[in-house]
């Protein structure tokens, strides 16, 4: 019971983690033009890729550095990004 209760309660953190994270991308990927954005090498469970404010890219790079990877997944190739109405986006050519 004990041991249950320890793993619900480490899933909760990482879950409270992973919304940190999340909104701390989005935060960062505010944007007026195209080159405002860069693309930035995430893990899983964030993406394989996340698009940024060029301002933001060290920051988020160190989060995503101390950020555990809980999971693993192939990654479709990032054909770079774009701004779209004031937010990064990254361009997968769909």
């Amino acid at each position: 019971m004990f041991r249950n209760a320890l793993l619900i309660a480490l899933l909760g953190l990482a879950s409270c983690a992973e919304a940190r994270m999340e909104r701390a991308v989005e935060a960062a990927a505010t944007c007026d033009v195209d080159a405002d954005c860069a693309l930035v090498v995430a893990k899983c469970p964030y993406g394989c890729f996340v698009a940024v404010n060029v301002a933001e890219v060290d920051r988020i790079e160190r989060r995503l550095d101390r950020a555990p990877s809980t999971c693993d997944y192939d990654c479709i190739e990032a054909l770079g990004v774009f701004c779209d109405e004031g937010t990064c986006q990254v361009d997968y050519g769909e």
